[in-house]
């Protein structure tokens, strides 16, 4: 029985209808009631898998700086063990969602995560200080489903849902800390502000490194074998790619979904958006009170193919060994857990050229890179 006193209680009598949450979300103000609009919309219409594509989407946008990377590279955690970290970082949003960032909860989750970032801190100095990586962070939360919708050719989110989206996280924003414990200034003043942000933070010259591609790779993998049976894990990843901007994957040195994979995914996601938003039932209990933890045992031999596939790949540790751009090497002379072992030679001089040419600020011009140039990592 939920509670009268949580965030995301609605009496019986509103929930008669098949699809009611829309209707009782038009009667909240989004300027107050932005925590209240964004658990029910959580709690009665969203589910596990979705917001496991929401954040395995969402990571691939954010990882494209290397030295952003180089943490989750450090822990390597989501290398050898996705399953138990997503459902780590699924359990930060669902307590946000379910009780609120301003809430003593959520407070206390957004303070956890600080201080899992501000240990990390202390072994990579400087990974954590710039405002731009959390502003733009947040900013892809707010913003990356309507940035799909419209990609696919669908109505944006209604006004509501948008206002009230930038309010939550921009209220998860005021709690989070860098790594100097010092808050995050200069947050966008708008939704639309927020999609001009990542539009234009995007497009920045960011350093891509050669394990990189390794860490977004086990993000999207992580999504797919969970979703799909093996036999159809092509189709996740059709789907998933599609979910991804072709200048993000390009960044990474990943190609789009094209052909009839591009078609096929573009229609299957802009079906399930349109059954979502217009003929799915909404649900009567709430999520987090149906959601069911995977025990340790059950992670564990669901991170064993990942183990697998990583210890082939070379990647038995993370740690500073991990860590290999901001420790003074080339964007693609090396990978680290190969000992150095990257074959130039694989490359046309014209466009090993193009990637050793850096920026004053240790960056490589992203505009550097043509449509048709294809890159290749020997790990």
């Amino acid at each position: 029985m939920t509670s009268e006193n949580t965030l995301y209680f609605v009496p019986d009598s509103v929930k008669q209808k098949r699809r009611w949450v829309t209707d009782y979300v038009s009667t909240l103000d989004p300027e107050t009631e932005y925590e209240k609009i964004m658990s029910i919309i959580a709690m009665y219409q969203q589910d596990e898998a979705s917001m496991q594509l929401f954040i395995a989407s969402s990571a691939v946008h954010v990882l494209m700086p290397a030295y952003g990377a180089e943490p989750v590279l450090f822990t390597n955690n989501y290398i050898r063990r996705p399953n138990q970290r997503n459902q780590n970082t699924l359990t930060f949003f669902w307590t946000w969602f379910g009780k609120g960032p301003s809430s003593a909860e959520g407070i206390e989750a957004t303070k956890r995560l600080n201080h899992l970032h501000q240990r990390i801190a202390k072994h990579l100095p400087g990974h954590f200080e710039f405002d731009s990586d959390y502003i733009y962070t947040l900013a892809c939360f707010t913003t990356i489903q309507n940035r799909l919708l419209k990609r696919l050719g669908l109505p944006e989110l209604d006004p509501v849902i948008k206002k009230a989206t930038y309010k939550f996280f921009a209220e998860i924003c005021k709690h989070i800390r860098k790594g100097s414990d010092t808050p995050v200034e200069g947050y966008p003043d708008s939704f639309e502000a927020c999609e001009e942000y990542c539009e234009k933070w995007e497009r920045w010259d960011h350093r891509m490194s050669v394990p990189q591609q390794d860490l977004i790779k086990a993000f999207m993998d992580q999504w797919v074998a969970a979703s799909f049976p093996p036999a159809l894990e092509f189709i996740g990843n059709w789907i998933i790619y599609f979910t991804i901007p072709d200048h993000i994957l390009k960044h990474y040195r990943l190609k789009p979904t094209k052909g009839f994979g591009r078609f096929f995914a573009r229609n299957i996601l802009k079906l399930a958006f349109i059954f979502k938003s217009k003929f799915a039932k909404d649900q009567k209990i709430p999520f987090i009170e149906r959601r069911k933890q995977l025990s340790k045992a059950v992670l564990n031999k669901l991170d064993a193919k990942s183990r697998e596939r990583a210890d082939k790949a070379g990647w038995t540790k993370g740690g500073h060994e991990a860590v290999y751009v901001t420790k003074g090497g080339h964007s693609i002379s090396a990978c680290p857990v190969m000992h150095g072992n990257f074959d130039k030679q694989r490359l046309p001089p014209e466009l090993l050229a193009k990637l050793e040419k850096v920026t004053e600020n240790g960056r490589v011009e992203y505009e550097e890179f043509a449509e048709n140039d294809e890159f290749k990592p020997v790990v």
